[in-house]
C-alpha cells in the first residue's frame, strides 16, 4: 500500500512506494515525503582483533616498538578508526617513568607518531620496585587512506633508569582492537 501525505495546498498525494532498507524521510514543512537510502554515518563497519603474549622489554630513553598492534583496512578513505589497546606492562628496579604511545604505519608509507608527547600511558617508578600495571586506551583516529593500517604500542623509560617490560609473564596476554567507524 502507499502512505497518503498532504502536499503544500492541502491536497492529498500519495507517497511513492519505497523499497526494502529505505527509510521515510521528511523534507520538510509542507513537503511530500519520500523514502531514501538509510544514512550509515556512525555505523561500526568492520572489527579487527589481535590477542598476543609478545614479551618485550626496554631501557630506551626514546620510544620503541612493541610489537603489539592491530592491523585494519578501512573501506573508505572518510571512515575514522577507533583503537583500543590492553596491555600489562612491568617497571623493574630503579626509579624512572616509562610511557607508552600510538604509532600508526599505512601500507607503502611511513610509520607516524598518532599520540603526541609523552603518550598515552605512563608511571612513575619507585627505586628497588618491581609493580605491574594492567593499562587500557583507546584512540579516534582519521588515517584519510582504504590502504592496510597498522597501529602499535610504542614504548620508553625517561628520567631514570630500569627496565619497562609487556608481558612479562609468558602467560599475559595484550589485546588490540581496532574498529572502522564509517562516516
Amino acid at each position: 500500500g502507499n502512505i497518503i501525505s498532504y502536499d503544500t495546498s492541502g491536497n492529498p498525494v500519495a507517497v511513492a512506494t519505497g523499497s526494502s532498507g529505505q527509510v521515510l524521510t521528511s523534507a520538510g514543512a509542507g513537503a511530500v515525503p519520500s523514502f531514501q537510502a538509510s544514512a550509515v554515518g556512525g555505523k561500526i563497519g568492520q572489527v579487527t582483533f589481535s590477542d598476543q603474549t609478545i614479551q618485550f622489554s626496554t631501557t630506551a630513553s626514546g620510544y620503541v616498538d612493541t610489537g603489539i598492534g592491530v592491523t585494519i583496512t578501512p573501506s573508505s578513505s572518510n571512515s575514522k578508526i577507533a583503537v583500543w589497546f590492553g596491555v600489562n606492562f612491568n617497571k623493574r628496579s630503579t626509579a624512572g617513568n616509562w610511557f607508552g604511545t600510538l604509532y600508526r604505519a599505512i601500507s607503502g608509507g611511513a610509520t607516524n607518531q598518532v599520540v603526541g608527547g609523552r603518550g598515552l600511558v605512563s608511571s612513575n617508578g619507585q627505586a628497588s620496585y618491581s609493580f605491574i600495571h594492567q593499562q587500557s586506551f583507546s584512540y579516534l583516529d582519521s588515517p584519510n587512506t582504504t590502504s592496510a593500517v597498522t597501529y602499535r604500542l610504542y614504548t620508553m623509560v625517561e628520567g631514570g633508569s630500569g627496565t619497562v617490560h609487556t608481558s612479562y609473564d609468558p602467560n599475559t596476554h595484550s589485546s588490540c582492537m581496532a574498529m572502522e567507524v564509517l562516516a
